[in-house]
């Protein structure tokens, strides 16, 4: 449903996206696999709603340089 790669390896971050829940640190958490891995195969998926403000962590993933290992899917997810 999400059109994702079945063979890909996926960190989830899922629920509402709140500043006490850690997706800040988590962000940061990716650059330092990247750095240590330039070939890291693993992709973070952030699956909720912001509560916060979204721009804040889309800047910290465009400073952290880890676009292409960050897949978002910030919309309203249905229990269904």
């Amino acid at each position: 449903h999400l059109g994702l790669d079945e063979n890909q390896q996926l960190l989830l971050f899922f629920g509402f996206i709140r500043k006490y829940k850690g997706l800040d640190i988590l962000l940061d958490a990716m650059k330092v696999l990247k750095d240590d891995d330039p070939g890291i195969k693993i992709k973070l998926l952030i699956a909720g709603e912001y509560y916060d403000n979204a721009e804040a962590y889309k800047q910290q993933i465009k400073k952290n340089k880890i676009e292409d290992l960050v897949i978002e899917r910030t919309g309203f997810i249905a229990d269904s």
